[in-house]
C-alpha cells in the first residue's frame, strides 16, 4: 500500500460489489445449490409427495437453506420477534438476501404474513418461486432479483425488514443500511 493510501480513511479504499464480484457469488452457489429435482428426490425418501408438500417439510429437513439448522435459528428470532413486534396477516415483509425463500415462507407459515424476498442472483429466484409454487405459498409470496443496495420498494407498504447473513457477502454496508433504514 502506498503511504498516500495510508491517509485515506477506510472506507473510500473500500471496493464496491462489481460483476465480477456477483459472477464469483453465482459461481460458489450453483455449485452449491440443490436442484428442484434433487429437493424432489430428498422430499420423496422421506415419505413427502413433492408435487404437494408443505413449507415445513422443507425447511425442517433444510432442504431450501444452504445454512444447515437455519430453522431452529430462524424459530429462535421469530419467538424474540413475536416478543415485540411480530407481522401480520396483512403485513408484508421483505426477506433481503431470500435465496431459496426457505426463511421467508417460515415467516408466512409461523406469522401469516406475506413476504417479498429479494437476491441477487436470478436461479435463487426461480427456485425459491418454484419451492413456494408447490408449498401452496405462491399468493403470500414473491421474489425478485435485486442489489439490496439500490432497492425499489415504493409502491410497497413494507412492515419489516429480515436479513440474515447476507451482510456478509456485501462490501457497500453503508449503502446496505441506508436501504434498510428507509423502510
Amino acid at each position: 500500500m502506498a503511504d498516500e493510501d495510508l491517509l485515506t480513511p477506510a472506507r473510500s479504499r473500500v471496493r464496491t460489489d462489481s460483476a465480477s464480484d456477483t459472477q464469483r457469488l453465482a459461481s460458489f452457489y450453483e455449485a452449491i445449490s440443490p436442484s428442484l429435482d434433487a429437493i424432489a428426490t430428498a422430499l420423496r425418501a422421506a415419505g413427502v409427495d413433492p408435487d404437494h408438500c408443505l413449507a415445513r417439510e422443507l425447511y425442517q429437513r433444510d432442504l431450501d437453506c444452504h445454512n444447515l439448522g437455519m430453522h431452529e435459528m430462524l424459530g429462535v428470532l421469530a419467538d424474540v420477534v413475536g416478543d415485540h413486534a411480530p407481522p401480520g396477516p396483512d403485513d408484508e415483509v421483505l426477506d433481503i438476501g431470500c435465496g431459496l425463500g426457505g426463511p421467508g415462507r417460515f415467516l408466512v407459515d409461523r406469522f401469516g404474513c406475506s413476504v417479498v424476498g429479494v437476491d441477487l442472483l436470478p436461479f435463487r429466484i426461480e427456485l425459491a418461486q418454484a419451492l413456494s409454487d408447490v408449498t401452496g405459498m405462491g399468493d403470500r409470496t414473491s421474489y425478485r432479483v435485486a442489489d439490496a443496495t439500490q432497492l425499489d420498494f415504493e409502491d410497497s407498504v413494507l412492515s419489516q425488514v429480515w436479513m440474515l447473513d447476507v451482510a456478509i457477502h456485501i462490501r457497500a454496508k453503508q449503502a446496505l443500511f441506508a436501504q434498510i433504514a428507509g423502510y
